[in-house]
């Protein structure tokens, strides 16, 4: 409790440097109708996205589409649609204004789209290009959506699986996995032990997202210092930032023949007065997957995921809480080289519960202050062919951070700095890890600014983290158990050279801090 306590500190610390950036309505809100470029008619159901904000609306039948309470400024906006090329475009809004564009879109053959859409986007916004981040959204996200959130990723360049089976993958990046690549769901790490082994599944499901970013280089010291891999972070938005102008939502059905499997996965925002409701649920089935050789026994699964979230959106900006719980059976078959022999059945199950609100500042140079805090109790266990309990994981996490955006500032012309917070219970049977509790703190900044044709993005991060067994023991058979803390900082710059007509040379220099684990 000391760090969530500190952290709260902070929290006051900050909003006292943003004295005089008093909360007002400095917002406007867009609206609009996407167009076919060659008919003139409307484009039913684009999706469209507000990227500096992960603000999303999909645009109505007569392809009308509206979004409210969005804080002054510029932004990017890129509208989406199986069958047309990709469209951004830079969107000015200024405070009360009710700003109307035409968003025009161009047909394009369905199975060159990913590769034309993802080009013509980062030639376009140079904003993503910058953070050496990806995006995977809208059709592209449909129609790469795989059974695990390494699976959907598989097809982008740099990308591979660490996996035992149909459920326990985890993603790598350029050869970089476990520790050094960073799993986050609406910001937040995910609470689990996926990084710890591979037979661990990741309690993130795919079917549930709005969008998947990939960031590396600065932009990913706001959420770890160990991403030296990077950071991928799955957007759920389960506490709405923008109230919906009547109820949306989607649904999805999937099947497998190679293991008998199918899906389902709804999702659905309610507009109620000024709050938002959000509602979204899947479940996933599937058998023993079959190979031209054999059946690949025990690697069957059936999992479900389920949230709902309440949001207050006024034109301050928006407060909200949000509950969810993951469940997930699946089996590791058996192993005769080594780890499960006979193979194994995990049952694992996630509660968490989060409370978010990000606030706009009336202030020449402070933009908006965003607090966040949530909570996960985790737990799964190992289950032997002989029914005994093999190995059990208990793992409680509580997650605090504040962050501060702000326009131009001195040299910079915009950027974030904040401070993060966490408590973490492990507890764990049937292993040699002893239980523990670790407190970590973290403050970080990360800036940019243009000069001339370079653009030139900076990053540092400071961690503390402090772990304290439950019991210290000097003779242990696996060593000295004591009390560990650890500080270190990491930094990271990014330089992109704009050489016009659509190439840009560019670079990451990036130096990473990792405390080991609680294993090593």
């Amino acid at each position: 409790m000391k760090i969530l306590s500190l952290t709260a500190i902070c929290w006051f610390a900050l909003l006292s440097v943003a004295a005089g950036a008093y909360v007002g309505k400095q917002t406007g809100s867009l609206s609009g109708t996407v167009t076919d470029a060659e008919t003139g008619e409307p484009v039913a159901f684009a999706y469209l996205n507000l990227e500096e904000l992960n603000r999303t609306v999909t645009a109505h039948s007569d392809g009308t589409f509206e979004l409210q309470n969005i804080p002054a400024g510029w932004h990017t906006l890129t509208a989406y649609r199986v069958g047309y090329q990709s469209v951004t475009t830079q969107i000015a809004i200024t405070p009360d204004e009710e700003k109307e564009v035409t968003i025009i879109m161009k047909a394009t053959v369905l199975s060159s789209e990913a590769v034309e859409v993802l080009g013509q986007q980062e030639r376009t916004v140079g904003a993503r290009l910058e953070h050496a981040s990806k995006k995977l959204m809208g059709s592209d996200l449909r129609q790469n959506l795989g059974t695990t959130l390494a699976q959907t990723l598989d097809e982008i360049p740099g990308f591979s699986s660490r996996t035992m089976g149909s459920a326990p993958a985890r993603p790598v990046i350029r050869g970089l996995g476990g520790e050094r690549v960073l799993l986050l769901q609406d910001g937040e790490r995910t609470g689990d032990v996926s990084a710890q082994s591979s037979d661990h599944a990741v309690t993130v499901d795919p079917m549930a997202a709005e969008q998947v970013e990939i960031a590396r280089g600065p932009a990913a010291l706001k959420y770890g210092s160990n991403a030296i891999g990077g950071v991928i972070n799955v957007v759920r938005n389960q506490i709405a930032t923008s109230l919906p102008d009547h109820m949306h939502g989607t649904a999805t059905l999937q099947g497998e023949t190679v293991n008998s499997g199918g899906s389902g996965a709804f999702e659905a925002s309610i507009p109620v007065g000024t709050w938002s409701l959000q509602l979204d649920g899947n479940v996933r089935g599937a058998g023993d997957i079959r190979t031209p050789s054999q059946r690949l026994e025990n690697s069957g699964i059936l999992a479900t995921n389920d949230a709902v979230g309440l949001s207050y959106i006024r034109p301050w900006g928006y407060a909200g809480v949000a509950g969810s719980l993951y469940y997930n059976e699946y089996g590791i078959p058996p192993d005769p080289g080594g780890g499960h022999e006979n193979g194994v059945d995990i049952e694992m199950r996630k509660y968490q519960g989060e409370v978010k609100s990000e606030l706009f500042l009336h202030h020449p140079v402070f933009r908006t202050l965003d607090l966040d805090y949530s909570y996960k109790n985790y737990f799964h266990r190992e289950i032997e062919p002989g029914g005994e309990i093999g190995t059990e994981y208990g793992v409680l996490t509580s997650n605090v951070s504040v962050s501060l955006r702000h326009d131009s500032l001195a040299f910079f012309s915009n950027g974030t700095f904040g401070m993060w917070g966490e408590t973490k219970n492990y507890a764990v049977n049937g292993a040699n890890t002893p239980d523990s509790d670790a407190y970590s703190f973290a403050a970080y900044i990360v800036e940019e600014t243009d000069v001339g044709p370079l653009h030139l993005e900076l990053g540092a991060r400071f961690d503390h983290i402090s772990t304290i067994p439950l019991q210290e023991d000097p003779d242990s058979r696996i060593g000295f158990i004591r009390k560990r803390v650890f500080n270190g900082i990491s930094s990271s710059l990014s330089a992109i050279y704009n050489l016009d007509r659509g190439f840009y040379l560019g670079t990451v220099l990036m130096h990473s801090f990792r405390a080991p684990s609680r294993e090593e």
